[in-house]
Parts: C-alpha cells; structure tokens; sequence
C-alpha cells in the first residue's frame, strides 16, 4: 500500500494513503519535507502548551477524516468523541472534538 509523508506547517508528520492525499491537500497539508537545518529546542517551542493544542486539533481532525458514516451522531451530525478516541488511543474532551470539527469543516468548505 503506498503512503506519503504530509505535514501541516506546524504540525506533526502523517502518512497518509496516496488516495487520500488530495482530501488532506485540502485541509492544508503539504509534502513532508526534511527540514535542511534545524534549531535549537528552545527557538523551536516557544509555548509548547499551545504547540500541544495545535498537534492535537491536527490529529483529532486526521482521525475524523478516518471515520466510517456509523461514527457519526445521528442528530447532530458531529463525530462520536469515543470513535475519535479510539482512532487516536487517548482521550479528547468534547470542546475539542468541536473546535476539531469546525476546523475540519472550514477545510473543506476552502476547497
């Protein structure tokens, strides 16, 4: 099965299958490339409590991405909070799975 390296600018690196690369082209990602020099960590993060926050929307909308029709609500046509975790192997709050969702949303709607 062949697979491509794609990242957001900020985010973390995601293989993704080469017939899903045009969905996730769509929500901003590009190619992973090596960076060609690399920073010291402390230029790197500068509030890394926030770098969390926006790796973890990245994934939580990757994993959306991924669900099948039945992981959605019914009634409210959100993404179910324990599929996504069972995507991701944690645990996300419900806010999350909103902000997540609306950005998912908007990505789609830009293209």
């Amino acid at each position: 099965m062949s697979r491509i390296d794609m990242q957001k600018h900020i985010g973390g690196v995601v293989s993704v299958h080469v017939d899903k690369v045009a969905d996730y082209e769509a929500m901003g990602y590009t190619v992973y490339k090596e960076p060609e020099d690399t920073k010291p960590y402390n230029e790197l993060i500068s509030d890394a409590a926030q770098v969390d926050e926006i790796n973890t929307q990245d994934s939580i909308m990757q994993a959306i991405h991924n669900l099948s029709p039945d992981d959605f609500s019914k009634s409210t046509g959100k993404p179910n909070v324990k599929a996504i975790e069972n995507v991701l192997g944690f645990d996300i709050t419900a806010k999350q799975r909103n902000d997540a969702w609306s950005a998912y949303q908007d990505a789609l709607e830009e293209h």
